[in-house]
C-alpha cells in the first residue's frame, strides 16, 4: 500500500507481472500481484512475492466482487 500511485510495471515491482492497483480514499492505493482461484496457486504467488521483499504481502480473497476472509473461501 502507499500514498502514492505507482505505474503497475515489473519495473516499478522488483520484477513482478500481473499488478493490479485498487485505491480506497483519495490518496490511498493498494497493490496486488496475481488473481487465481487456486489456493495452492496464491500461496505460490505469495512465496514469490515475499522472495522479491514483500515481507508484509498476503492472501486476500474476493467473492462476487467483494473482499472477503481467505477462510471463508478455502473450506
Amino acid at each position: 500500500a502507499s500514498n502514492k500511485k505507482i505505474e503497475t510495471t515489473p519495473s516499478n515491482f522488483k520484477g513482478l507481472k500481473n499488478i493490479s492497483m485498487s485505491s480506497s480514499g483519495s490518496n490511498f492505493y493498494k497493490y496486488m500481484y496475481g488473481e487465481t482461484s487456486n489456493y495452492e496457486e496464491a500461496k505460490k504467488l505469495l512465496k514469490e512475492a515475499i522472495a522479491k521483499g514483500y515481507e508484509s504481502a498476503y492472501v486476500i480473497a474476493f467473492k462476487d466482487g467483494k473482499s472477503v476472509n481467505v477462510q471463508d473461501v478455502i473450506k
